[in-house]
């Protein structure tokens, strides 16, 4: 089974340090699973969004602590955490992509919960 959905990022912060979002900023998110009827076996949620107009504090790490809160756009109700170690990269000079790949048991019931209420 693979659902996609879109959501949007309500806040950010990178190492700790909230960043200020300009406008709307829009997260992919997949989610895959063996769906054995009464839950899911071997679940991977997959996610990706651009930073536009951020000020990162760059460093010589290869990854950083990445902390999203993001909702649903059809229903404010909807919202979930994403917490996750993952690469920013710098696309223009205040410009960021971020992937970010979470599997089996960093998967939490509330992330599960909110694709499936997102596609409905």
């Amino acid at each position: 089974m693979k659902q996609r959905t879109t959501a949007l990022i309500d806040s950010i912060s990178v190492n700790g340090e909230p960043l200020d979002l300009s406008g709307r900023t829009e997260i992919e998110i997949e989610f895959s699973a063996i769906d054995t009827g009464g839950g899911f076996h071997d679940p991977i949620l997959d996610f990706s969004y651009l930073l536009e107009n951020v000020d990162i504090e760059e460093s010589s790490q290869q990854s950083y602590d990445i902390s999203l809160k993001v909702h649903d756009p059809t229903d404010e109700e909807n919202r979930v955490a994403i917490n996750y170690r993952g690469k920013l990269t710098r696309k223009t000079d205040t410009g960021y992509e971020a992937m970010g790949r979470l599997k089996d048991d960093k998967i939490s019931r509330d992330m599960v919960k909110f694709v499936m209420r997102s596609v409905r």
